[in-house]
């Protein structure tokens, strides 16, 4: 609840020091709906932060084990992620499979498994929260072809920049979101 009441402007936090009602409170009425989306906003946040830690790093093994099957599957996925981008939930499957194809490239079944949950619960709780819109296909389209690039290339510090900024492209439109309906 105090996560969701720092989120919706009400409270604000400071590591050290506690949780205070700010002073400026924000002029909209705080409803339960709006607090149940200030939770589910923040658990996402938390998913995204976990994602980004083990998808920089996976992304850097993919540039140096993948395979060209590996890489030739991270291709179909960006095709069929261009033939759905008109319809966010069509393009969650081949999202998925994209960030699939990455972990099974670093060829550790450990990170596979660990991404195809946090992937899945990802996907879970945008469909709840951004039920429209996760971020503009063509950016995420674009940036994951960066990071096939890179990968090809075995560009390791590279393509953790690119999977760094395409994960980001959630956070933003994440923001935008919020800062509607809170």
């Amino acid at each position: 609840a105090i996560k969701g009441l720092v989120l919706s402007g009400y409270l604000e936090s400071s590591q050290g020091k506690g949780t205070f009602i700010k002073k400026d409170l924000p002029v909209k009425d705080l409803t339960l709906t709006n607090l149940q989306h200030a939770l589910a906003a923040e658990q996402i946040i938390e998913l995204m932060e976990l994602r980004e830690i083990l998808e920089c790093n996976a992304v850097k093994l993919a540039a140096e084990r993948a395979s060209s099957d590996n890489i030739q599957r991270m291709h179909e996925a960006l095709e069929r992620m261009q033939a759905c981008q008109a319809d966010i939930k069509k393009f969650y499957d081949p999202d998925f499979d994209f960030h699939v194809a990455i972990a099974e490239a670093t060829h550790n079944e450990m990170i596979c498994e660990t991404m195809k949950q946090i992937i899945e619960k990802s996907h879970e709780y945008y469909e709840k929260f951004m039920p429209d819109r996760l971020c503009p296909p063509q950016q995420a389209i674009l940036t994951a072809r960066q990071i096939v690039a890179c990968i090809e290339d075995g560009e390791a510090e590279k393509a953790s920049r690119c999977m760094k900024a395409h994960l980001d492209l959630v956070g933003i439109e994440l923001q935008r979101v919020v800062d509607t309906q809170l």
